[in-house]
């Protein structure tokens, strides 16, 4: 019969997933929260309000916004080296976030596709460093401390 820490564990790992997919999700949100910073709707939205800056955020809110999440989302992907993990989350989201507000800063019209070049140059140098690194300094095992 399970018991109350099994459940727990359960639970746990449950919301653990969620915190996971959620925040790998976000990394695509930040690009579309700069581009609603900058007034970009969707062609299928017709209308004569100003619709820039939906949310009333300010740039260094969403930089802060988007630091704390990268951080975040890198930690939760990696249990072993969880700092190094969610320095590149960091590198990730102030990539995404500076080119963002650089291209968007000056496009009069946007594509979807300029969303995806933007997450390949923001999430890509992140990965080949985060793989270099752990190439270069790998983990010490436990059973090779011990000899």
């Amino acid at each position: 019969m399970p018991t109350l820490k099994y459940y727990l564990i359960k639970i746990f790992a449950f919301i653990k997933f969620i915190a996971t997919i959620t925040l790998a999700v976000s990394f695509v949100l930040m690009v579309l929260n700069i581009t609603f910073f900058y007034g970009f709707i969707p062609s299928r939205i017709h209308t004569t309000k100003d619709l820039s800056n939906p949310f009333g955020l300010s740039i260094p809110l969403i930089w802060v916004i988007h630091l704390t999440v990268g951080f975040l989302a890198g930690m939760v992907l990696d249990k072993k080296r969880f700092f190094l993990a969610g320095s590149m989350g960091l590198l990730c989201a102030f990539l995404i976030t500076g080119i963002s507000i650089l291209y968007f800063g000056w496009v009069k019209r946007t594509s979807s596709i300029e969303i995806v070049i933007i997450l390949i140059l923001g999430i890509l140098p992140a990965i080949k460093l985060y793989d270099f690194l752990n190439k270069k300094y790998p983990l010490k095992s436990k059973a090779a401390d011990s000899k």
